[in-house]
């Protein structure tokens, strides 16, 4: 494909793949270190710290991902700049995985504030 006609630039690919890791890999410390370590299955029984890591890690590394990609498929349905479903694939699931693991560390924050303001 011509560098001309893409959407995407490489190196911005490459910036949002990064930050990406970095939010997710952000929220993963940020929940481990400061979370309460308090779950409840759906069942009524308490998970305990390895359920509570293991979902965390399968939500921001699996799960996020893949809701990312299925957005982006739905949004890569609207029009742009005249270009191809395929050109605009990628991008707009990068962009929305970025957007959700924002969210998800933007709430990860709140949650390890709230805990340590609950601590003192």
């Amino acid at each position: 494909m011509n560098q001309a006609n893409q959407i995407l630039d490489s190196r911005l690919r490459n910036k949002w793949i990064i930050y990406i890791g970095i939010l997710a890999l952000s929220s993963t410390l940020l929940s481990w270190l400061f979370g309460t370590g308090q779950a409840v299955h759906a069942t009524g029984e308490i998970a305990s710290f390895q359920e509570v890591r293991t979902a965390t890690l399968k939500t921001l590394f699996v799960n996020i991902p893949i809701i990312g990609f299925i957005l982006g498929t739905i949004v890569s349905l609207f029009p742009y700049k005249g270009a191809t479903y395929t050109q605009k694939y990628l991008r707009s699931s990068l962009l929305a995985t970025l957007v959700l693991e924002a969210v998800v560390f933007i709430f990860t924050v709140i949650g390890s504030l709230y805990a340590v303001f609950i601590r003192l």
